[in-house]
């Protein structure tokens, strides 16, 4: 039997003896697949095929249910032309909003997530002494034509782009009318206007690190348990989730729970607040997010100097 681990090797190298005569095709989703030239149609014949490649036996009900959500991603619609790209070139230039499918759906050996001046070096080099090394480099925020110029391995001829379109919703967008002297008390307030008056669905607040998350959340739950306390008939229960890269992971996966459930049978549903980072900016994807307040200040990693007195850097 061949290993499928090694099914990116043609069958004479697999160390397999097996027969195509002997062959159960209805249990083997990549017979015919040829290393590296695989189809849009053979991708989608194999996600749907009703047999795991790897272990031979039927699909969990669960991956089938996360099978039908990735049909809904704009990526799915696109698989055609994204397996001819890649076949035809060596190295893609892929954009795509957060959530668009681009990572999941991508046969990939490189994503470019952080970029540093030595790694784009030495990315570019490897792939012109590796000709059989396909690179895709992708992103919801980079500089695409800056990456296909530089990643185009002729000389005049960039790089080509593939874009994954994003799923598009209706967006209205409101400004404070002054400017407010603490914008982490404004941003709070804002939330509990929309937490007041606002139809259901959660709420994204943007704050710059973790000391004014886990401050706005305090605060947050404080003044959210007073006003149940105060009203509990019209006013829904809410929880605040914070979002910062130092979490623990299991703490983390939170934002990923469903809001609270009313606590009566024809109560208003609840409604959760996740307070981040700009990781979730374009990083993640979190469902039933209908709000989003956004003060526009965070902290970057390259606004950073050297202060020589007390020898460490510091952000700007």
């Amino acid at each position: 039997m061949d290993n499928p681990y090694l099914a990116h090797l043609p069958p004479s190298q697999r160390g397999a003896s097996s027969s195509k005569a002997n062959m159960d095709t209805s249990k083997e989703p990549l017979f015919g697949f040829l290393p590296r030239k695989v189809t849009g149609k053979q991708a989608r014949m194999a996600l749907e095929h009703d047999v795991n490649p790897i272990t031979k036996l039927p699909h969990s009900a669960q991956y089938q249910k996360i099978l039908a959500s990735r049909e809904k991603l704009p990526m799915y619609s696109q698989m055609d032309d994204f397996f001819k790209m890649f076949n035809e070139n060596q190295i893609i230039v892929m954009v795509g909003e957060t959530g668009s499918g681009k990572t999941t759906h991508s046969s990939r050996t490189q994503i470019y997530h952080i970029q540093t001046l030595a790694t784009d070096i030495l990315l570019k080099d490897h792939a012109k002494r590796r000709s059989d090394l396909k690179i895709i480099i992708m992103s919801a925020t980079l500089d695409a034509l800056k990456f296909q110029k530089y990643f185009g391995l002729t000389a005049g001829t960039p790089a080509p782009l593939f874009k994954v379109p994003g799923r598009t919703r209706p967006v209205e967008v409101f400004y404070g009318q002054e400017p407010e002297p603490d914008y982490v008390k404004a941003a709070s307030r804002t939330v509990f206007m929309i937490h007041r008056a606002e139809e259901p669905g959660d709420v994204l607040l943007f704050l710059t690190g973790e000391e004014e998350i886990e401050d706005a959340c305090r605060k947050i739950k404080l003044e959210a348990d007073d006003l149940v306390n105060q009203d509990s008939d019209s006013v829904s229960s809410l929880v605040c989730i914070p979002l910062y890269s130092s979490l623990p992971p299991q703490q983390q996966q939170r934002i990923f729970d469903p809001a609270p459930t009313p606590r009566t049978p024809d109560g208003v549903p609840g409604r959760k607040v996740v307070v981040s980072t700009n990781i979730a900016e374009t990083s993640l994807t979190i469902d039933g997010i209908v709000c989003v307040v956004d003060p526009g200040f965070s902290k970057q990693s390259k606004q950073k100097v050297y202060n020589p007195r007390i020898r460490v850097e510091s952000l700007l």
